[in-house]
């Protein structure tokens, strides 16, 4: 009996102690859990501040990219003449051919034979109107044998005949107009090539074959079209909704796929507008940025290039505006939008050696215009971090420090504190279009939201 109370008096002592020791582990638990969460929302309140040296190495990287393809700089369209049969063909896609080679020839049998017909017209026509001025002949030779007479029905004959010559008149000039165009036709019965260059494409029920050749996908109804070679340029593809970061006349850099130090320059030359390209083109590539469900229209754009060695047909690249980012500039260059101005003042808003917001005065020198860069001459170094001005940053708040580009967005793109006041960016939905009336937009450091034309890595 005493044994039995002693054990049932351990059973509860042993209950006793698993019941305290879960009490402990789930209070523990839950002062953890409140302290990660309290440190997790000071966190969200601290300011995010990046390492300048990451946002000033990172110019290379803040420009929008668009694919490319190296073209023919000039593409002859040859159109076959109507009522023409072509006799031979000299060429073949693909063939290589010198400015004055023979591409086709007409058939001269059939004009030849057409001339002899036209002739024979202009012969008939010809009597035809020997023989009406003989009718007049003959009726006025009636009308005065009969002087005194009703001359109403010889006057209308004579009107008629003369009616009719006219008529034939016309028409012998028209036969004649129609045997000098096949005359002059048989003098162009050997079409030739005006350029050197490569038959990109033939029409016709013997010789319908065509190819691209880096081209894309294109529709063309002339009998043959011939690419010049030896003459490149760039043919790049934009998205309409990223048209207005382009523009004729502008400066653009030309990287190799292949090598990212490969580059190229020169100016784009056109946007053609007019001539949308198919979503299914033959380049195998979409615009940056671009989703793959995007559904609006795409338009080629060309680029002048300044020099063309090292390219080849057809080859693919990158393309993108050239603001001085390849240029190697000595010093600290910061984007305009981590400076603030005011009264011809300048500043930054930086963390402090005791992790605090402060606002410091700083020295500009140089600012490059195109891509929106100062010179910074004091009071900023490449291991300090600063924040994007904000209308709500007042000094001491608390800072988060961030040595990579990738860093929570809580930033007022729209304050008024930036220095630049033209052409200053807006972000609507993650995608950053100018403000209304502008139509650039300056270059924007990867710190911020991405945008719908980021860069392709």
């Amino acid at each position: 009996m005493a044994r039995g109370i002693k054990k049932e008096k351990n059973k509860k002592k042993k209950f006793l102690i698993i019941f305290i020791i879960l009490v402990v582990i789930i209070t523990i638990g839950l002062f953890v859990f409140k302290k990660v969460n309290r440190n997790t929302e000071n966190d969200e309140n601290k300011i995010a501040v990046q390492l300048v040296s990451i946002l000033t190495g990172s110019a290379d990287n803040s420009q929008n990219r668009f694919s490319g393809v190296v073209v023919s700089q000039k593409t002859i369209k040859l159109q076959k003449e109507e009522n023409r049969t072509v006799k031979k063909v000299y060429v073949e896609v693909g063939q290589a051919v010198k400015a004055g080679d023979k591409l086709f020839e007409y058939d001269t049998d059939e004009v030849s034979a057409k001339i002899d017909q036209e002739t024979l017209e202009v012969e008939k026509l010809q009597n035809a109107i020997t023989n009406a001025q003989k009718q007049i002949e003959s009726i006025n030779s009636a009308k005065a044998e009969n002087p005194t007479g009703d001359h109403t029905s010889y006057n209308l004959e004579i009107q008629t005949q003369e009616n009719e010559i006219k008529q034939t008149q016309y028409n012998i000039t028209a036969k004649n107009n129609e045997i000098k165009r096949l005359r002059k036709s048989l003098q162009n019965t050997v079409i030739k090539s005006e350029i050197d260059g490569i038959v990109q494409s033939i029409n016709d029920s013997e010789h319908s074959d065509t190819s691209d050749m880096g081209m894309g996908d294109t529709q063309d109804n002339s009998y043959m079209s011939i690419m010049q070679t030896g003459q490149y340029r760039i043919k790049g593809i934009i998205n309409e909704q990223n048209m207005f970061s382009i523009s004729v006349g502008e400066k653009v850099i030309i990287h190799s796929r292949v090598d990212e130090n490969i580059t190229w320059t020169g100016t784009i030359e056109s946007i053609d507008t007019s001539n949308p390209e198919k979503n299914s083109d033959g380049y195998g590539y979409m615009v940056m940025g671009e989703d793959s469900s995007n559904k609006s229209s795409k338009y080629p754009f060309y680029i002048t290039l300044d020099s063309m060695d090292g390219l080849m047909m057809g080859q693919h690249v990158y393309i993108e505006k050239n603001i001085g980012q390849t240029e190697k500039k000595e010093g600290i260059w910061l984007s305009n939008y981590f400076i603030t101005e005011e009264n011809g003042e300048y500043f930054v808003w930086i963390a402090n050696k005791k992790d605090k917001l402060e606002k410091r005065k700083i020295k500009v020198g140089d600012k490059n215009e195109e891509s929106g860069e100062y010179q910074i001459l004091e009071g900023l170094t490449n291991e300090d971090y600063i924040a994007i001005p904000q209308e709500n940053l007042t000094e001491g708040l608390d800072v988060n420090k961030f040595d990579t580009l990738d860093v929570p967005v809580n930033i007022d793109m729209t304050t008024d504190d930036m220095v630049v006041e033209e052409n200053n960016p807006v972000v609507q939905d993650g995608t950053i279009t100018p403000e209304e009336g502008t139509t650039e937009i300056p270059a924007v450091p990867e710190t911020l939201p991405q945008t719908s034309a980021e860069a392709i890595q």
